[in-house]
């Protein structure tokens, strides 16, 4: 192994991967910097900071580069949805990034591309939350005393760039690409043109008065990226992978730039030659078809549990050359079997912002990828129960692997890891996971009795309390509805204000005994709690809203055709209109809790 070094502009190292030279290894993760990180990277930039030393790796034969996988960088970039493309270099030298990937896609998105990120305030889940935004510098940022950055850079919109006021007047970054020399002549050129365009006179001013300040700072970005040799690389020339993977290692085991999982996963992508672009695939494919954010940790623990190896995050033991071998050959009907689970989990009605534990969700790919059905009823029922209780009581808040371990094992017959353990009667049994001592006591018990039953009416807040009202819904279409957990007696009316008259009201009616600021403590954690929380199908927890429930569930069932007392009863609720006000919340709560108790409690089997 060889090493050289050498300095080199921001723009020639940016034209190497526009010419497709410059290229990222498969050992290396996705682009993971936030806009804003962004942003300040090339606040150091201009403030002429040092931005540390990059690490190359160069092969100098075409027979060497063709063992490996090579990724090209992308300019497009949006947090969580950055899936590289790969790459087919040409030449004989091939050169990629072993540190500094992060940095360079930065630079690149910033002067070449743009960033996409959600507008604050729109829907998450549609895609026009999420425009393309360039980099630009605002030239009328003068820096405070208490401000963190020297200069103000900003991914801005189209629209919100041509915004030209007294605080703000934004230079598009990309427009140094056009320029020449010293960049002067185009810092005044673009100055010029704004001043002709503007119809402020006090604009014109302003810019007139800071105009020399302007062209020097604009000057300086132009130095910083075209003229000045800010990028100190190291680079190292080796065709063999070992030495470069325990270089990489070496430079990021410090856990701050590289955690434990992508460390591990680089190490399985140097022995798999297409684990990342697999992968990346599949992870897309859940991401677009069921909204479910799958990352590498959960993707790689579902291999070692379904091909039955232990499920530890070690090289030499859970991801050793032949387990590795092992996943590869297998990996179509792993794939399969993790994406029938994602669709499961849709008919459910989960989503994204229900999966407390993802570890819940590997025995279901387990139970497919052995052969499981998913029109068995019987089976998907018990797997529904297990998620459920899983999540509800958290049993994989620690030691999640002996967890799934101990699953695996009372999914199968007789488990041994040399043989392919087909599903125990071909299904999947929850009341044979309670039989086991491990799941039946203990801090991982998934027995329900009268104590659990309380503690999730009483203790466990929203939003958790998900995995029990779902147990107390199960007849509820969540296959084509989108349901929300809806505060019955909604939030508004529990802050603490001196307008609140209700609230006023409620702690000197239902709780006379107690002082009002506990009396308030008390209301507050019960309105947050299971008894005031219902299922309501989206769009019609969109419109109730802060609206006094007394009033609303009579106008709603009068519009839908509705009986009220039915509507009532299937929400657990009394059909005593009284009982409905808000200044009878106590005694609502109660009266609720004490229904969803019979209900659970009858469903549980468990004896008065």
């Amino acid at each position: 192994m060889v090493i050289g070094h050498k300095n080199f502009t921001i723009i020639d190292v940016l034209r190497k991967i526009e010419k497709r030279i410059l290229f990222i290894p498969s050992i290396q993760r996705e682009f993971v910097w936030t806009h804003e990180k962004v942003e300040d990277f090339f606040d150091s930039i201009l403030s002429n900071y040092p931005i540390g030393l990059f690490l190359f790796w160069e092969i100098k034969t075409k027979h060497h580069r063709q063992k490996y996988n090579f990724y090209e960088f992308e300019k497009e970039v949006e947090l969580g949805s950055v899936f590289n493309s790969q790459a087919s270099p040409t030449g004989n030298n091939t050169i990629s990034v072993l540190d500094g990937q992060q940095r360079l896609t930065a630079l690149y998105s910033g002067i070449y591309g743009f960033y996409k990120y959600k507008t604050p305030g729109k829907h998450k889940n549609k895609p026009e939350s999420y425009p393309k935004r360039t980099l630009h510098l605002n030239l009328f940022y003068k820096k405070l005393d208490d401000e963190r950055t020297n200069y103000k850079f900003k991914f801005l919109t189209k629209d919100e760039s041509k915004i030209i006021d007294k605080t703000n007047f934004w230079f598009p970054v990309n427009d140094i690409l056009e320029w020449a020399g010293q960049g002067k002549r185009g810092a005044n050129k673009f100055i010029n043109s704004k001043v002709i365009k503007s119809l402020d006179n006090r604009i014109v001013k302003k810019i007139k008065k800071n105009k020399d300040e302007m062209v020097e700072t604009l000057v300086s970005l132009y130095h910083g990226i075209c003229h000045e040799k800010n990028i100190n690389v190291c680079s190292v020339f080796s065709n063999d992978i070992d030495p470069i993977l325990n270089l990489f290692i070496r430079v990021n085991s410090g856990g701050i730039i590289l955690s434990r999982t992508d460390l591990l996963f680089s190490t399985i992508s140097a022995k798999w030659k297409d684990a990342k672009s697999k992968v990346n695939d599949l992870r897309e494919v859940i991401k677009d078809s069921y909204g479910f954010i799958f990352n590498k940790d959960l993707i790689m623990r579902t291999c070692l549990m379904v091909v039955d190896q232990p499920i530890l995050f070690s090289v030499k033991i859970g991801f050793s050359r032949k387990n590795i071998t092992k996943i590869e050959d297998n990996w179509e009907n792993i794939s399969k079997a993790i994406l029938e689970g994602a669709n499961t989990l849709k008919t459910w009605g989960v989503t994204e912002e229900h999966l407390k534990s993802k570890n819940s969700i590997i025995p279901i790919f387990y139970y497919y990828y052995k052969g499981g059905l998913p029109k068995d009823s019987e089976s998907i029922d018990d797997l529904k129960k297990y998620f459920l209780i899983a999540n509800a009581k958290n049993i994989f808040g620690s030691h999640g692997d002996t967890v799934l371990h101990k699953i695996r094992e009372l999914m199968v017959g007789k488990f041994d890891k040399t043989k392919k353990n087909p599903l125990f009667n071909k299904k999947f049994n929850f009341e044979r996971l309670m039989e086991d001592k491990y799941f039946n006591s203990g801090e991982k018990s998934m027995k329900v009795d009268n104590d659990v039953i309380t503690h999730w009416l009483e203790d466990i807040p929203y939003p958790d309390t998900f995995f029990i009202l779902y147990l107390l819904y199960p007849h509820k279409n969540f296959d084509s509805t989108l349901f929300h957990q809806d505060h019955i007696h909604p939030q508004k009316f529990f802050k603490k204000n001196k307008n609140n008259c209700r609230l006023k009201e409620l702690e000197k009616i239902s709780i006379p005994t107690e002082s009002d600021d506990d009396g308030y403590k008390s209301i507050k954690r019960k309105s947050n709690c299971l008894p005031n929380l219902m299922f309501l199908p989206g769009s019609v927890n969109q419109e109730k809203r802060d609206m006094d429930f007394k009033d609303w569930v009579t106008k709603y069932c009068r519009k839908k055709r509705l009986k009220r007392d039915e509507f009532l009863k299937e929400n657990y609720i009394t059909n005593d209109i009284n009982n409905l006000e808000f200044l009878k919340f106590n005694e609502f709560y109660e009266n609720r809790k004490r229904r969803m108790t019979e209900v659970l409690m009858s469903r549980f089997k468990i004896s008065q």
